[in-house]
C-alpha cells in the first residue's frame, strides 16, 4: 500500500545527502515501506538486514564491501537500506565510516522502531549525517489510497481565501472514504490487522503486540523490573482515554508511588505504545501544571465507541505534525 512519506521522504532536495532516520511503532510497516521503495527502483539487492549475520560478517571482512554493490546497481546515486543495523554494537561507528566514504554515491536510509529513537538520541557521533522521520499508522488517505485530495502547495495555505481552500476540501468525495473510513476505525491504522480485516486475527495480533512492547522493547530500554504492574496499568489506561489522565488516581489504583506511575507512563511513549497531548492555555504555567491526556498509537485497544473515535483522530492530528 501506498504510503504519503513516499511523497516526500527520499527527496534529494530536502535530504541534501544527509542519512535518513525513519523511526516509528513496530510493525508499522516501516520495512515494507522501504522494500517496496527499492522494488520500484529495481534495486532490491541494495537491502541489507543487519539482523543476517551474512552481512555483518561481510562488513567485517570487508568495510568497503558497499561499493561492490553499488558497483552491480549501476544507478546513479541509488537508495541502500540499512535495517536493524542499530542492535549491533559500535553501529554508530560503522555507520559513521560507511556514510562518509558512500555519502556522494548513494543515499542511505537506517530503519529501526523505539530502540533506534533512543540509541540515536545518546551521544552525537552522528550529529549533522541524517534527518529523522517517523512512519506512524495508516491515516485515512492511506486506508482508502485515495491521495487526490492531499494538498502539496504551501501557498494555498499562506493565503486560503484567495487559493478557495475550504472549497477544496468539501469538494472530496465522501462514497470513497466511508468503506475505508469503518474498517480503518475498526481495526486501527497498522498494516496486517487492517489489511486482513478478521476481527479474530485483530484480537489475537492486538494481545500478541502490546505483550511483544512490554515483555521485550521495555525490558530492554529500560530499568524496569515491575512487569506485572506494567501490565496492570496497560489494563487501566484503555478506560482513561479521552479524559485527562490523574496520576494520583492512577497511584492509588496501582498501589505504587507517584513517580513510579509518571516512570511508568514515559516508558510507554518510548515504545510508541502511548502518546500525550497537553491542554492548550494562554499561560503556559497553566498547561504545564494541569492534567494530560493519553491516547493509544493503536485505537482499537479502547473499547467505548467515544473515546475511540477521538483517539483514532488524535492519532491522525500526530501524523499531520510528524515528519
Amino acid at each position: 500500500m501506498e504510503r504519503i512519506q513516499n511523497r516526500y521522504i527520499f527527496d534529494k532536495d530536502i535530504n541534501a545527502n544527509k542519512m535518513i532516520f525513519l523511526s516509528g511503532p513496530r510493525q508499522v510497516g516501516k520495512t515494507t515501506f522501504v522494500k517496496n521503495k527499492l522494488k520500484e527502483l529495481k534495486i532490491e539487492n541494495l537491502y541489507f538486514n543487519w539482523d543476517d549475520p551474512y552481512v555483518m560478517r561481510n562488513y567485517i571482512k570487508n568495510p568497503h564491501f558497499l561499493k561492490n554493490h553499488l558497483a552491480k546497481a549501476g544507478k546513479k546515486y541509488p537508495l541502500v537500506a540499512f535495517d536493524e543495523i542499530h542492535k549491533h554494537k559500535n553501529w554508530k561507528n560503522i555507520l559513521k565510516g560507511l556514510y562518509d566514504i558512500h555519502s556522494e554515491e548513494a543515499q542511505i536510509i537506517v530503519t529501526g522502531s523505539a530502540r533506534l529513537d533512543f540509541f540515536r538520541q545518546s551521544g552525537d557521533s552522528l550529529v549533522g549525517r541524517y534527518f529523522s522521520y517517523k512512519l506512524l499508522p495508516f491515516g485515512l488517505a492511506e486506508a482508502s489510497q485515495e491521495f487526490s485530495h492531499i494538498i502539496n502547495d504551501d501557498s494555498i495555505f499562506e493565503y486560503p481565501e484567495k487559493n478557495n481552500f475550504l472549497e477544496r476540501i468539501f469538494q472530496v468525495k465522501k462514497n470513497i472514504f466511508k468503506p475505508a473510513f469503518e474498517n480503518w476505525l475498526k481495526f486501527g491504522g497498522f498494516p496486517e490487522p487492517f489489511i486482513r480485516a478478521k476481527e479474530t486475527f485483530s484480537n489475537r495480533w492486538r494481545k500478541d503486540y502490546c505483550s511483544l512492547l512490554i515483555r521485550e522493547d521495555l525490558r530492554e530500554l529500560t530499568a524496569i523490573h515491575n512487569l506485572k504492574g506494567l501490565e496492570q496499568l496497560m489494563l487501566i489506561l484503555p478506560d482513561r482515554i479521552s479524559l485527562p489522565l490523574s496520576i494520583n488516581s492512577l497511584r492509588e489504583d496501582l498501589l505504587v508511588n507517584h513517580k513510579t506511575v509518571r516512570n511508568w507512563l514515559y516508558a510507554f511513549k518510548k515504545i510508541y505504545l502511548v502518546f500525550s497531548i497537553m491542554p492548550w492555555f494562554q499561560n503556559i504555567i497553566k498547561a504545564i501544571k494541569k492534567e494530560e491526556k493519553y491516547y493509544f498509537y493503536d485505537w482499537t485497544q479502547v473499547s467505548n465507541n467515544g473515546a475511540l473515535f477521538e483517539n483514532a483522530i488524535a492519532v491522525s492530528l500526530l501524523r499531520l505534525i510528524s515528519k
